[in-house]
């Protein structure tokens, strides 16, 4: 299986691309532009949304008793006083557990549903959304590290 992930910058900017297969290494099709030019590649891919690390609220809870289908309930308001803004405007995911503990990711729904939208008006339909982050490589007792010209990402 191969993926095409698509970064999304701010809400007027355009993003960029890039196809991997299945273990996550580069293949030739890389790009920049309008979402239209990405959906030129995601024939035959899964495409994958990566959303800017600044809009992603990221988390650690524990896992409640009554298990991972309480927890995606409950997550708004187990990290509601860790949230400036209304956690009703959030839109929540809780990943795997780790133990006892869960990792939740919040975004503003609003702009979920924006950007969902602008994948849709170019023909993509992704199958996931993770924060940028999350495509930063995972390294035990280390920090993985993104340097772009206007922003540092580390993981």
């Amino acid at each position: 299986m191969e993926y095409l992930v698509i970064r999304i910058g701010d809400a007027e900017g355009g993003a960029s691309w890039q196809a991997v297969d299945a273990h996550g290494a580069t293949l030739a099709h890389r790009g920049e532009g309008d979402l239209e030019q990405a959906a030129e590649l995601a024939e035959a891919r899964k495409v994958v949304l990566l959303i800017p690390a600044r809009e992603v609220f990221r988390a650690r809870m524990d896992l409640p008793a009554r298990g991972r289908r309480s927890a995606v309930r409950g997550a708004r308001y187990a990290l509601e006083d860790r949230i400036a803004g209304d956690v009703e405007d959030l839109h929540f995911a809780v990943g795997p557990a780790d133990g006892n503990q869960l990792d939740v990711a919040a975004v503003e729904r609003q702009r979920l549903v924006d950007l969902l939208a602008r994948l849709e008006a170019a023909g993509l339909q992704p199958a996931a959304a993770y924060g940028e982050g999350d495509a930063l490589p995972h390294l035990p007792n280390a920090a993985a590290a993104l340097l772009e010209k206007d922003a540092l990402l580390l993981r």
